[in-house]
Formats: structure tokens, sequence, C-alpha cells
């Protein structure tokens, strides 16, 4: 599943990715199979790569990427792709 969070509230946006991270993993499987990325920060490259490893211990694999308003639209175009 693939998910977009937009908007100004920080505070629901995180309240919603702990949802999911409890839904789908115990604590020790997140550890293992979460992984954020800042866009401006990280190379997109690293979050496709992220995104293509398969989960340890678990079902489920969860990457989230920060602040993509600030990607070029290069890098949001191989994004939108990948999905």
């Amino acid at each position: 599943m693939n998910y977009l969070l937009i908007g100004p509230e920080e505070y629901l946006k995180k309240e919603f990715l702990e949802k999911i991270k409890k839904s789908i993993f115990t604590k020790k499987e997140s550890n293992l199979n979460f992984d954020i990325f800042r866009a401006g920060i990280t190379e997109i490259a690293k979050a496709i790569d992220s995104f293509n490893t398969l989960p340890f211990t678990s079902r489920h694999r969860l990457a989230i990427i920060k602040d993509i308003n600030k990607l070029s639209s290069k890098e949001k175009d191989i994004i939108l792709n990948y999905l």
C-alpha cells in the first residue's frame, strides 16, 4: 500500500504513521523494516533501494520520505513511476 500524507498538521501525520507501524510491526520488527528519508538530504536512489528491499523477519516494510515538496521534478517523476 502507498499513502501520501500532506498538509500543515504534523501531529496528525505523526499519529497516522504510528498507527500504521503498530498495525504491521512488533517493536522488534519495526527497527529492521522501517526507514525514514528526508527529501533534499537523502539521495532518491537510496529511498528507491529501500522500497525494493524485502522485509527482514516481517511480512512488511515501511519507508517514508519526508518533505517531499523539496524534491526536484525529476525526483518526483522517479517516485511516481516507481509507484
